[in-house]
């Protein structure tokens, strides 16, 4: 439960997810909508000064046809849960 908070306070405002996967061996994968890339970059700075988090990454962002929003995926590894044994 820790990384929910993780991903919904401390800063997070403007950012709006809609998918958590996570899967023992794998990394974290989430995705949602920001107003605009700014706040997409200051969520992965915010994500990588985390204790457990590391390996933050982008893996897309596009501006969704209507309107001003853009649809992102990153990716990160969790402490030890996502290594492969």
């Amino acid at each position: 439960l820790e990384i929910f908070g993780y991903l919904t306070r401390d800063g997070n405002n403007g950012v709006l997810l809609d998918t958590f996967h996570y899967k023992k061996g794998q990394p974290v994968t989430i995705a949602g909508q920001v107003g605009n890339d700014e706040f997409l970059y200051k969520f992965q700075e915010n994500l990588l000064t985390k204790k457990g988090l590391s390996k933050v990454r982008i893996q897309n962002a596009k501006k969704q046809e209507q309107g001003e929003m853009l649809n992102f995926s990153i990716i990160f590894d969790y402490k030890n849960f996502t290594k492969k044994k």
